[in-house]
Formats: C-alpha cells, sequence, structure tokens
C-alpha cells in the first residue's frame, strides 16, 4: 500500500496530480529520481532525418525519422533490418512500464 502526502491534493488539474504520484511511485520503487522531462517524452518531437531508440515490453528498437504522416505517428525505417514501418506499430498494445523514448 502507497500513502500518498497530504500536500499532493493542492493540485490544480487531475493531470498534475496523476503525474505527480507516478513520480513519487517511481522513485520509491527505483530509489531514484527519474527526469521529468523523460515523463514528457511524445512522439510529436520527432524530426525527420534524425535516430531515435524506443524500449517497450522488453523489446529495443532503433530506427529513423523517414517522414510525418500526422501528429502523432510517423514513418521509420529500422536501423538494423532497413525495414520501413509506421511508429504507431510499436506501440499499438501499449506502452509497458519499461518505456522509453529518446533521441540517439
Amino acid at each position: 500500500m502507497v500513502l500518498i502526502p497530504i500536500s499532493l491534493l493542492q493540485f490544480v488539474s487531475l493531470q498534475q496530480l496523476i503525474e505527480t504520484v507516478f513520480i513519487f511511485c517511481f522513485i520509491r520503487k527505483t530509489g531514484k529520481k527519474k527526469d521529468h522531462n523523460d515523463l514528457q517524452a511524445s512522439f510529436n518531437i520527432i524530426r525527420v532525418g534524425k535516430y531515435y531508440r524506443l524500449i517497450n515490453y522488453g523489446e529495443t528498437y532503433t530506427f529513423e525519422a523517414l517522414e510525418i504522416i500526422s501528429n502523432d505517428d510517423c514513418i521509420v525505417k529500422s536501423i538494423d533490418t532497413l525495414e520501413k514501418f509506421q511508429l504507431s506499430d510499436l506501440v499499438k498494445f501499449g506502452k509497458g512500464a519499461d518505456f522509453d523514448f529518446e533521441e540517439i
């Protein structure tokens, strides 16, 4: 059971409360603080021609962004297999507990 400090009840928005609880639980579970910017990682920051690494459900994908299709999706090319696919295919089953997305 996780006890949440009463100071968390002063937040204005539900999203702000959820983000803070997530950070609190992450620190409690791992003993280290995760950078707040990592929690905000979104696919709308992808730039064409840049290389990225995505970890989800134990699988690691490294790819190059080729074309932006919409705000949350793009066509990418795997660095390992040279296969082209949509980025949404990698997260269509959700984001796992180990989800990480970064530019390399």
